[in-house]
């Protein structure tokens, strides 16, 4: 049986990686600081977990990431600024999860982000100006919400 500890493993032991996957490990949350090392990474997959908090910093290290997946997971509110430090992301994709909230300066660190997958969530609250910063944005899916 895997462990619900959010550390697993310490992600700091693959420093060089370009591109890494951890589904289906039983994760809930990415705390901060998680990916320090990981200043190359372009590629992070943390699909079908149950992930349900994302901290401010908990991507912070991620400098050259261009898609992050977190597609199948248990995220229920995507507070401000949890995506600091992702400015060269260009794909997010969080179909299928519980997002009710989405905070109101939730996505303004991702400057250069085309692609946001929002689909097959409970989105209720999303403020006015939630996606107004996305100035790179081509692709915006909100169906079955």
């Amino acid at each position: 049986k895997k462990s619900n500890n959010t550390r697993l493993f310490d992600f700091n032991y693959l420093p060089k990686a370009l591109e890494l996957t951890v589904n289906n490990y039983e994760i809930t949350e990415i705390p901060s600081y998680s990916f320090g090392n990981y200043t190359q990474l372009i590629k992070l997959n943390l699909a079908q977990n149950k992930i349900e908090n994302l901290y401010q910093n908990s991507f912070f290290g991620l400098k050259s990431l261009k898609i992050l997946n977190l597609v199948h997971n248990n995220l229920k509110i995507i507070k401000n600024h949890v995506f600091l430090g992702l400015e060269n992301l260009n794909e997010l994709n969080m179909d299928s999860n519980l997002i009710k909230i989405i905070e109101e300066e939730a996505f303004n660190d991702l400057k250069n982000l085309e692609k946001l997958f929002l689909s097959k969530n409970q989105i209720k609250i999303a403020y006015s100006y939630t996606f107004k910063e996305l100035k790179s944005i081509k692709i915006l899916f909100l169906v079955s919400n």
